[in-house]
């Protein structure tokens, strides 16, 4: 029984150490080797690094990795050839895994990177507890691996009886592709057409986790690739706000200062066309991030910035989202060069996941076409207004002084026909959503009272909406209208002659029957 209880907390320790990490170690060795302490057990065994993305199957190439033998833990040291040695690992599996650096003592270290099938194999290894740390993390990539321990050999089964000792052992960490640690959203609820403003939130995660200081992460930095010829102005007031996800607002200067460059890297020098707008972070700012950092879980960033769009001709086609960070390093570690993200239309099995920036905006022109209601011809000099809130346009057509309505959008302004009948263009966000009111009508018309519901969708030619005028009957000759007869026409002289003939008619009567009377 005593045998049987030993055997079961030596297994339930091994099971600690090798999860450690959540490798998800493989045995690549004959599962009838003896335990190590047994007769006949091999001396030496291997561990071998097998590096792939998140799919598990992608191989990651130029990962560095340092296998290192431990030799004492808190000052106490084990041979695992014995079981002693094993249950002196195991009283200590809680504190390695609260914390893979107390107390730990190293031997030599040794290390290789992965090659182009993601491995990297360590042989002729001493039979021993090992420490395993990913030294070097390729370029474009984030790691999500801390330090973890592995035995060899590694012991897997449910009870002493069917117990397996595996001298070669294999961990499958994986590195994500650091492209997916920054995304963008954007939020166009203010964002008409032309000359209104566009905001975006960047949201990075921080390519480390684990217990991390500002020095494991010097250099972090998240950026917006703004389009130049987009916007009116493209400067560090576009950064309206920056914190952790979670937790407080960071503050300008003490935590974060912003830079702006005109073509920056990256890009084909001189042909970026674009303009980064950079958040830096202060020493203080790193602190706070890195504070925020779990073994569990990397800290987000968010960045949120608003831009002013050109107008008139200046207004541009199309937005096109670029934007990334500068991975955060520590000593000794190779400057990773900025990575872009650039925009991709959602998944349509999956329109939500973040993984996917959003795609580019478009803009098409929009003119609005006023008629005669009566006879469908243009009609010139109608003003028109616009509003991003129904409500507001609603009330604005309560009245017919529509001089000063509120809400008006700016940007429009207002808009005349000319003789085609027509409004200047404006160009106008597809997708958007937004209300037309007639602010004055054209002379001897009636002021229009509908409020004009319109949704620009995609196109090549101008959008147009067709609104039409009711003249004012009568007004102007000119104007197509009901014919009514006219005072003092051929009709209404008849009308009086044959009136004066009854009138002389019937007094010759009157005067006849009076000289009868007399007579």
């Amino acid at each position: 029984m005593t045998k049987r209880k030993s055997f079961r907390k030596l297994l339930a320790a091994v099971c600690a150490l090798t999860l450690v990490g959540g490798m998800g170690a493989a045995a690549t060795a004959n599962a009838a080797d003896p335990a190590p302490w047994a007769p006949g057990a091999p001396a030496k065994g291997s561990i071998t690094i097998t590096k792939t993305q998140p799919d598990k199957t992608t191989p990651v190439k130029g990962a560095e990795f340092t296998v290192t033998p431990v030799t004492e833990i808190n000052g106490a040291t084990f041979d695992l050839k014995t079981q002693d040695g094993w249950e002196t690992v195991a009283k200590q599996v809680n504190k390695l895994n609260a914390d893979p650096t107390e107390g730990v003592k190293l031997g030599t270290a040794q290390k290789k990177d992965t090659d182009a099938q993601g491995k990297a194999k360590f042989g002729s290894l001493n039979i021993g507890l090992y420490k395993v740390e990913e030294t070097k993390v390729p370029a474009g990539y984030s790691s999500d691996v801390k330090p973890f321990f592995m035995t060899i050999p590694e012991i897997t089964g449910t009870d002493s009886a069917n117990l397996t000792y595996n001298y070669n052992v294999e961990a499958k960490p994986k590195n994500k592709d650091v492209k997916d640690s920054v995304s963008k959203t954007g939020d166009y609820s203010a964002t008409v057409g032309e000359g209104d403003n566009v905001s975006y939130t960047i949201t990075s995660t921080l390519n480390k986790k684990g217990k991390l200081t500002k020095d494991d992460i010097q250099g972090f930095a998240i950026f917006d690739d703004a389009q130049t010829d987009a916007f009116a102005t493209i400067d560090g007031a576009a950064v309206k706000s920056v914190k952790i996800d979670g937790g407080a607002d960071l503050n300008l200067t003490e935590d974060y200062t912003v830079d702006v460059t005109a073509d920056p890297a990256g890009y084909e020098v001189g042909q970026s066309g674009r303009t980064r707008v950079q958040v830096n972070f202060t020493d203080a700012g790193l602190a706070k991030i890195a504070a925020a950092s779990t073994d569990s879980a990397a800290p987000k960033v968010l960045v949120n910035l608003t831009f002013k769009l050109k107008t008139g001709d200046a207004a541009p086609d199309s937005v096109t989202n670029k934007f990334g960070f500068v991975p955060g390093k520590g000593a000794g570690e190779p400057v990773q060069p900025p990575v872009i993200r650039e925009p991709k239309d959602p998944d349509p099995n999956n329109p939500n996941d973040p993984n996917y920036p959003n795609p580019t905006v478009k803009f098409r022109q929009f003119q609005i076409n006023k008629t005669n209601a009566t006879d469908n011809k243009p009609l010139a000099g109608a003003d028109f207004i616009a509003f991003a809130d129904k409500t507001k346009a609603e009330k604005c057509v309560e009245n017919d002084n529509r001089g000063s309505c509120e809400g008006a959008s700016a940007n429009f302004g207002t808009r005349t026909t000319g003789t085609d009948g027509k409004t200047p263009a404006y160009k106008a966000r597809v997708g958007a959503t937004f209300y037309v009111v007639e602010k004055k009508a054209p002379e001897k018309f009636i002021l229009s009272n509908t409020v004009t519901e319109v949704t620009i969708d995609a196109g090549n030619d101008a959008f147009e909406t067709n609104i039409a005028n009711v003249p004012i009957p009568n007004s102007d000759p000119k104007i197509a209208w009901f014919k009514m007869p006219s005072t003092g026409a051929v009709g209404v002289g008849i009308f009086a002659l044959l009136g004066a003939g009854l009138v002389a008619g019937g007094t010759a009567m009157h005067m006849r029957s009076r000289r009868r009377e007399n007579a």
